[in-house]
């Protein structure tokens, strides 16, 4: 079995998701060498199950979201997350590919989990 084989149930792993960062270009790779095809633009994001950052790619070529300096609760539309190992460190890793996200702009709070008592 592979890692990208296990299935990831998004929402009861990672909870509601936070971007934490401005956009950035994340750029195709074939056969291990980067190529200069944008591939999607990546985001430093927060779970507020698990409070690991991970890196979300949207499939956009230009970020739609601005990035202020205070986290950005997100909606994902489209969400594809897969495991796998980072020889380089030597670690299990998530990731996470949307078809598009868009800010939560609504008057409720964020609930965050404060973990067990």
């Amino acid at each position: 079995m592979k890692l990208s084989d296990i299935k990831i149930f998004f929402d009861e792993t990672f909870g509601e998701v936070l971007v934490v960062s401005d956009g950035m270009e994340v750029y195709s790779y074939v056969d291990g060498k980067k190529t200069d095809k944008i591939d999607a633009i990546g985001y430093r994001a927060l779970g507020t199950k698990n409070w690991e950052p991970f890196l979300l790619k949207v499939r956009e070529k230009i970020p739609s979201l601005k990035y202020n300096g205070t986290p950005i609760p997100v909606k994902l539309t489209g969400i594809d997350a897969k495991l796998w190992m980072d020889y380089k460190s030597n670690e299990v890793k998530v990731s996470v590919t949307v078809e598009s996200v868009e800010p939560i702009t609504s008057g409720s709070r964020l609930k965050l989990n404060k973990g067990e008592a």
